[in-house]
């Protein structure tokens, strides 16, 4: 019998963090809110591209393969001019800390969407699907053997669904000292600043399953 396991993280307790580790320039606040409405990002940027990130995690359950993160988000006009990144990651990290390094981010200067397999630089995917005004939702899906990962596919709004190239798959794990766990990360850069991005996570869902996880289309 399948098994999926889904955490709607959302309403979690999420941790902030604006380190240099985490952007180069960081943000002169970063700060997370629960509200009815869903999960509220402040990041208020006096400098050009200032950011820092939300993070949150769940355990995994054993013998899976699959894994995947679904992230909604609303989009003003006021902040979609002022974001340089949306950065959407699913980082699965294992006892001793080996990890399948699932960074994933849209790039609005290079107008495409970016992984970074090994931790050492973004690496464009060909992927331009641009998040637009309004309600956007982005799903990737991962697949891990015990040995090695590859992402399977991105899917932006229900549409146009994408499987990464070859540099993207069945790539080795990269060690880490990070805890066990699926660590969901939310980050944004701020451009034409000085500005604020007030972004509203409607809804952060991160699945497991021994079996591939279908996308929501």
């Amino acid at each position: 019998m399948s098994t999926l396991t889904i955490y709607d993280v959302t309403a979690n307790q999420w941790q902030s963090n604006t380190g240099p580790d985490v952007n180069p320039i960081p943000a002169d606040q970063y700060l997370p809110l629960t509200t009815a409405s869903g999960l509220q990002v402040l990041c208020a940027a006096s400098k050009e591209m200032a950011g820092g990130l939300v993070s949150t995690t769940a355990p995994i359950p054993p013998g899976d393969q699959f894994f995947g993160l679904d992230v909604a988000w609303i989009e003003t006009s006021d902040s979609l001019a002022h974001t340089a990144r949306t950065e959407l990651d699913l980082k699965i990290t294992f006892p001793g800390g080996a990890q399948a390094n699932g960074s994933l981010q849209y790039n609005y200067t290079k107008g495409e969407w970016q992984l970074d397999p090994d931790g050492k630089g973004w690496q464009g995917t060909g992927y331009t699907d641009a998040p637009g005004l309004g309600y956007n939702l982005m799903q990737s899906r991962w697949k891990f053997d015990g040995k090695i990962w590859s992402c399977l596919a991105l899917c932006l709004n229900g549409k146009n669904v994408f499987t990464p190239p070859a540099q993207f798959q069945n790539l080795p794990l990269i060690m880490t000292k990070w805890a066990a766990g699926l660590h969901a990360q939310l980050q944004k850069e701020a451009q034409n600043t000085p500005w604020f991005l007030l972004t509203l996570y409607v809804a952060v869902k991160i699945s497991a399953s021994d079996v591939a996880i279908p996308l929501s289309l």
